[in-house]
Formats: structure tokens, C-alpha cells, sequence
């Protein structure tokens, strides 16, 4: 389906979710755009700021089929975008209750992507994710140290820094900071911070393999 049809047919849908969840700008101006198909539900906030957009569910990556690759939208909590940000075909965000989600200028997922909020999520300017990348800052359960009883924390914020850009199939989990201008290798597990700005990080768990290096983006 050609992008221009997709999004005459996304009108009713993209109106009744800008006034679902966006509640500072009028939802006749469409400050979400989500795919006709997408799948929605909770009752959470979308705060649009700077002339910004979400689009969500649009794309055109030819080796997965739209038909098929449905975005969900699971809100109980709430994003923030300061922005233009979109998300490819097959997205799945999920924003608890209580968690915020922060989107700077410039967001892009090709496709796939996978969001899952319980505490705090924060990514910079310029970011991209490639397909079916995963964003995860909770285990969803507890763990006990059976020696003293303490119980570790199972969520912790993660934040992402401007003009990282995250390869295919690639996961950061709970309590990481990647500094700004850092690669993600495709498949590398993301599992402790970097400080260092403009690395390229691989490997599971991930370890620094070059320094000095950022994504090359065409001006032009």
C-alpha cells in the first residue's frame, strides 16, 4: 500500500488518538498519526511539544509484511515528545502506569521496535533504531539474594544520548546510559553503561570494540 493512501486511510484512526491521549494541542491537528490497523489501549498521556509529531506503524521495509506486522500502542503512563518522532510498521511501546517515556527530535525506528517502560525511558536527538531492536528497563519480577534477603531492584531508568544509533536485533536493558554519538552491533546485549562518547559497543554482553567512530548521516 502506497504511504500517501496509508495515511488518507489512518485519518479517522490518527484523529481519535490525538484526542484520546493528547491533551495541549487540538487533535483536528493530528499531533499523532498512527496506522489505520494499530492496536491502542490504556488511558495514559502523550505530551507533544516544539511543533512536533508521533507517527507510528508507517514504513516500507520490504522483508516484513504489513499485513501481518501490526503496531501496539500500550499506555498507562506517560510519553513526552520534543519533536518529530516516528516509529516503522510492527512497533510494540508499552508505557506503565507511572513510567514516562522521553522522545527528543529526530527519533526514527525502521521497523519493530520493541519499548517496554516501567520506570523511565529517555532518548536523545537523532536516534535510530534498527529492526526489532528492544528497549527494556524492568525484569518484571523481583529477585531475592537468599544470603542476606535483600531484594534487587528489577527496573532502573535507561538513558539513550543524541545520534546513537542502535543495529538490528540489538537489546538495552534496565539501568544503562549509552553516551552520545555511541553504535550499537546488531544482536549485542546491552546490559551496563558507557560513559565514552562516539564508541561502537558489540557483543553480548556488550564490551567497547573501536573508539572513536559515529554513524555517518548525509546531509544532503
Amino acid at each position: 500500500m502506497k504511504s500517501k493512501l496509508e495515511k488518507i486511510l489512518s485519518i479517522p484512526k490518527s484523529l481519535y488518538v490525538s484526542y484520546k491521549y493528547c491533551k495541549n494541542i487540538p487533535f483536528w491537528k493530528m499531533p499523532i498519526i498512527i496506522r489505520w490497523n494499530c492496536i491502542t489501549s490504556g488511558s495514559g498521556l502523550i505530551i507533544v511539544n516544539g511543533g512536533g509529531r508521533l507517527e507510528i506503524g508507517f514504513g516500507n521495509i520490504g522483508i516484513y509484511d504489513k499485513r501481518f506486522s501490526r503496531s501496539i500502542l500500550e499506555l498507562s503512563g506517560k510519553i513526552i515528545i520534543n519533536g518529530k518522532v516516528s516509529f516503522g510498521h510492527g512497533a510494540r511501546i508499552s508505557v506503565a502506569n507511572g513510567a514516562i517515556l522521553n522522545l527528543e527530535d529526530g527519533f526514527c525506528n525502521t521497523a519493530e521496535a520493541r519499548i517496554i517502560c516501567q520506570d523511565h525511558i529517555s532518548i536523545g536527538k537523532n536516534v535510530v533504531l534498527g529492526w526489532e531492536t528492544l528497549i527494556m528497563d524492568t525484569d518484571f519480577h523481583s529477585v531475592i539474594n537468599l544470603a542476606n534477603g535483600t531484594i534487587l531492584e528489577y527496573h532502573k531508568p535507561i538513558y539513550i544520548g543524541d545520534n546513537v544509533w542502535a543495529g538490528q536485533k540489538s537489546t538495552i536493558l534496565k539501568g544503562v546510559h549509552i553516551s552520545k554519538g555511541s553504535i550499537i552491533g546488531s544482536c549485542s546485549v546491552v546490559t551496563k553503561s558507557f560513559d565514552k562518547e562516539n564508541i561502537l559497543i558489540a557483543g553480548n554482553p556488550a564490551s567497547i570494540k573501536k573508539l572513536d567512530v559515529t554513524k555517518y548521516r548525509n546531509k544532503f
